[in-house]
């Protein structure tokens, strides 16, 4: 198409739409397979970041949308580590309970 030219007017936009809820809840079981992988305290802090998250939804602080990301926000801020005993997987579990419940406040509706 040799002359055509696209009026700045009628260009494609490149915004990008927010992404559905249908989209959202695909990105927390690839965070727990991506825990499963990692192993060590990772399952337990995910599992934990979660049920904080989930809590907050059905208590009515935190919108549907915002399970994923206050599970992202809270694995970004524990540090999974090989575990020596039980007591470390469940310190490592309460840990991120309290730091979850930090973090979602900010997120709230």
């Amino acid at each position: 198409m040799t002359g055509h030219r696209q009026r700045p007017d009628r260009a494609p936009s490149l915004a990008r739409p927010a992404p559905s809820a249908a989209r959202q809840s695909a990105v927390v079981p690839a965070r727990q397979r991506a825990a499963a992988a990692t192993g060590g305290t990772a399952p337990a802090v995910f599992n934990a970041a979660n049920e904080v998250a989930v809590a907050a939804f059905v208590a009515g602080q935190l919108p549907f949308t915002g399970i994923a990301e206050l599970v992202g926000r809270t694995l970004a801020a524990v540090s999974a580590r090989e575990p020596g005993s039980l007591d470390e997987v469940l310190a490592a579990d309460a840990e991120t309970r309290v730091i979850a419940s930090r973090l979602a406040p900010g997120l709230a509706l």
